[in-house]
């Protein structure tokens, strides 16, 4: 059983730290609740792109933008609505869902657990449409020719099935698209203007971009530290722009919100971090705070040293500070 299990528990360890008592819910009308609850899930989605958390780190199929792709809007999630394996929803926030059981009924999204009926949902939220012999991957969404009002999502790798075909095509329930209004220009490489790049549209609940292939053999040349093939990518305003060709099977960090996933090293930074900037109005104790920051600096570096094991060997992150091997924005050396 995990040792978190909801935001509650983590506002819960970040007001033990600084001393408050512990709430029920988000929903009761102590300060602290209301100040937890601020706070909660804007300091996670900072935590996660701290870092390349092996919990958080997701992939989605990308497909550039070109004049048929289309946008997709997804239905609200309904309490008596039946959902089956594969439809995907908005909770009230905007979050989006995807069905991971069929007879998916009275269900809320979020709920999380051994067992959840719902994931959160880390693909596109564009629809190409569907082009015979063209290979299709699981998690792309597509539509036909003439009927934006019907999207499908990809559940088996195939070249040549056309949809409807249950076999290979799910029907999103309630899913319709329409032509994207596309503000960024096509094929347009954003620094000079040149006409030859790709964009391609970032997935859902997309945080920051990983390494694409992190166990990628460095060739080693004389003089140099590595003889790594760097990439055209450019991420600006929900898109990255390339040169590159259809698909991209994009690496990413994501918006992940179920606890049960999240190691509880991670939690323990998430905890330490919300305690820190929540302190202040409950307590207005700087000692306090102080506390609160050396319990989070502590629990992120013994967090990253984990994930880094986990992650295994590969090319350095940027260091956060000046001290970590280089001038600051700059990669850390090897070995550093």
């Amino acid at each position: 059983m995990a040792v978190y299990t909801t935001p509650v528990d983590v506002a819960n360890r970040a007001l033990q730290l600084i001393g408050v008592p512990r709430i029920v819910a988000f929903t009761d009308s102590s300060k602290a609740a209301k100040e937890s609850a601020f706070a909660v899930d804007k300091i996670r989605q900072s935590d996660l792109r701290r870092s390349v958390w092996t919990f958080a780190t997701r992939r989605a199929v990308l497909r550039p933008t070109i004049s048929t792709t289309s946008q997709v809007t997804f239905a609200a999630w309904a309490i008596g609505t039946t959902y089956a394996a594969g439809d995907i929803v908005l909770d009230s926030s905007g979050y989006v869902w995807l069905s991971v059981q069929g007879s998916n009924t009275g269900n809320t999204p979020g709920a999380g657990g051994a067992s959840p009926f719902w994931v959160s949902y880390f693909g596109p939220l564009t629809a190409q449409v569907w082009v015979t012999a063209t290979q299709y991957f699981p998690g792309d969404v597509v539509y036909v020719s003439g009927t934006l009002t019907v999207v499908y999502i990809c559940v088996l790798a195939h070249t040549s099935h056309t949809p409807p075909n249950a076999t290979y095509w799910h029907v999103i329930q309630g899913a319709t698209s329409a032509l994207a209004v596309q503000l960024s220009p096509l094929g347009v490489n954003p620094p000079n203007g040149a006409t030859t790049r790709n964009i391609y549209p970032l997935p859902a609940n997309y945080v920051r971009m990983a390494p694409q292939d992190p166990k990628a053999a460095a060739n080693v040349r004389a003089g140099t530290l590595a003889g790594m093939v760097f990439n055209d990518w450019e991420i600006e305003n929900g898109f990255l722009f390339t040169a590159d060709v259809s698909p991209i099977i994009f690496r990413f960090i994501a918006d992940e919100t179920d606890v049960t996933l999240m190691n509880s090293l991670f939690c323990e930074v998430w905890a330490a971090h919300v305690a820190m900037e929540i302190c202040e109005p409950l307590t207005q104790s700087v000692e306090k705070r102080g506390a609160a920051k050396a319990a989070y600096e502590e629990s992120l570096q013994m967090a990253k040293q984990m994930n880094a094991i986990e992650g295994g060997s590969t090319e350095e992150e940027i260091s956060e500070t000046p001290q970590g091997g280089g001038q600051q924005g700059q990669p850390a050396q090897r070995g550093q």
